[in-house]
């Protein structure tokens, strides 16, 4: 189940944010982490497999949930155009635009990225692949999927730390509005770990809204 789910990578994000000493509460310019093992081969949520090189520095992102995690892991200056949405931080306003729902393949092609971050509309993907392009599409169904996309954004950027910078301010967050976060019907955890128990409800668990990624 989702709420089952929930709990999984609650436990497994908080284990390895103590496991590595702690993160900061915010992150300005990370230094490339000397963890990210290259060439690095990343499934998409196409569950298309994409390899890397080396660390991504020219990005197109037209997935302005993609864009907002790129500057939160901060390496918003290795975005070099995004799509018209994509209006989140400041600093992407003044970014290059591609175009919105129907972005222009050859526009984007035109700023030579090394990968550029999608959502599942239409056949921009694809055209793009046809041209050599490489192409990471996220449409996460789920929470477990939204972190999944945070640490493989952190990953191909090399900035693996900043990744997990983020998913420490997302688990805190989550903790400390869990009247917001936790599904009704079930009583909330007072400590990471502990088992909730299920009480009579008529709420889904699909109610659970996560505004901001960090």
């Amino acid at each position: 189940m989702r709420v089952r789910s929930l709990f999984a990578v609650l436990a497994v994000l908080l284990f390895l944010l103590v496991a590595c000493g702690g993160l900061p509460a915010t992150v300005a310019t990370p230094a490339p982490s000397a963890s990210a093992h290259f060439p690095l081969v990343v499934t998409d949520d196409r569950g298309k497999q994409v390899t890397f090189a080396g660390p991504v520095q020219r990005i197109v992102s037209v997935a302005p949930s993609a864009t907002e995690i790129v500057f939160a892991i901060g390496a918003g200056d290795r975005i070099v155009a995004v799509d018209d949405f994509s209006d989140f931080p400041a600093e992407a306003k003044a970014l290059p635009k591609v175009g919105g729902f129907r972005a222009s393949p050859e526009r984007i092609l035109s700023f030579a990225p090394d990968v550029v971050l999608a959502v599942p509309t239409g056949d921009l993907a694809p055209t793009l692949e046809s041209q050599g392009q490489r192409v990471l599409v996220f449409d996460p169904p789920d929470i477990e999927a939204v972190y999944r996309n945070i640490a493989q954004i952190g990953a191909i950027l090399g900035r693996d730390a900043g990744a997990r910078a983020v998913l420490s301010r997302r688990l805190a967050h989550v903790f400390s509005h869990q009247s917001r976060f936790w599904p009704a019907g079930l009583s909330r955890p007072v400590r990471p770990g502990h088992q909730p128990k299920r009480r009579r409800s008529t709420a889904s668990p699909a109610s659970i809204e996560i505004t901001r990624y960090y």
